[in-house]
C-alpha cells in the first residue's frame, strides 16, 4: 500500500517539475545577450539585466502555473530605424510574446503620417489587444511625436474580432499629426499584449 502511494506521489512530482520551465539567456558571438522564451520568441537583453533578471523570471514562470495571466509584462525592447516616406520597403519588424508586428511603408494623408501595421499571432492563444509606444523624429533627430497607440483592439466575447492563433491580419494604422518630411526616424516597442 505504501509503495503505491510512493509511486503516485513520485509521478505527480515528476509531472509538476516537468511543467515548470524557465527562460534561457544566451550570448551571441558578437557579445549581445538574448532571452529565449518558451513560446519560441526571443528578445535582446541588456547585460546588467541578464544577471539580475534571471531569478525573477524563474519565479514568474513558477507562479504562472497557479493562475493564468492575460496581460503579458515586457522588458524594454525599443527598436529604432530611419525610413523614407512612400518607400516600398517595410519600416521595421517587432516581436513580443508571440506577436509579430510589421510597420509597413508610411505615407502622408491630409496632415497625418499614416503607418499601416501587419500583425501575425505566432502564439497558441487568441489576442484581444496589442499596444505600442511610437516615438517619431525628423532626419536630424528632433522629436516630432511620442504616443502610445493600439494596433489591435478586439471586443471580448466576440470571437470574430480576435486575432486568432497562427493567423495574420492587418492591424489598426498608426496615425501621427506631424509635419511632412521625406525622411523620419522612428523608435517603436510593443508594450502590451492581452490574450483571451
Amino acid at each position: 500500500m505504501h509503495l503505491k502511494y510512493r509511486l503516485i506521489s513520485a509521478a505527480v512530482l515528476g509531472l509538476l517539475s516537468a511543467s515548470v520551465s524557465a527562460q534561457q539567456v544566451v550570448e551571441l558571438k558578437d557579445g549581445r545577450l538574448i532571452q529565449l522564451n518558451d513560446d519560441f520568441t526571443w528578445q535582446y537583453v541588456q547585460k546588467q539585466q541578464a544577471t539580475t533578471a534571471k531569478p525573477e523570471v524563474e519565479v514568474l514562470e513558477a507562479s504562472a502555473q497557479l493562475a493564468p495571466v492575460t496581460a503579458v509584462p515586457f522588458t524594454n525592447t525599443v527598436v529604432g530605424t530611419q525610413f523614407k516616406l512612400n518607400s516600398s520597403k517595410p519600416i521595421l519588424q517587432l516581436s513580443q510574446s508571440g506577436i509579430d508586428a510589421i510597420l509597413q511603408p508610411a505615407y502622408y494623408q491630409g496632415n497625418e503620417l499614416v503607418i499601416p501595421v501587419g500583425l501575425t499571432n505566432q502564439g497558441t492563444d487568441s489576442v484581444v489587444l496589442v499596444k505600442m509606444n511610437i516615438t517619431l523624429a525628423d532626419a536630424n533627430g528632433k522629436s516630432l511625436a511620442s504616443e502610445s497607440v493600439k494596433v489591435w483592439s478586439a471586443i471580448k466575447r466576440m470571437p470574430e474580432t480576435y486575432l486568432r492563433a497562427k493567423t495574420q491580419k492587418q492591424g489598426l494604422p498608426i496615425k501621427l499629426k506631424v509635419p511632412s518630411f521625406s525622411n523620419y526616424q522612428i523608435k517603436a516597442e510593443i508594450t502590451e499584449v492581452e490574450h483571451w
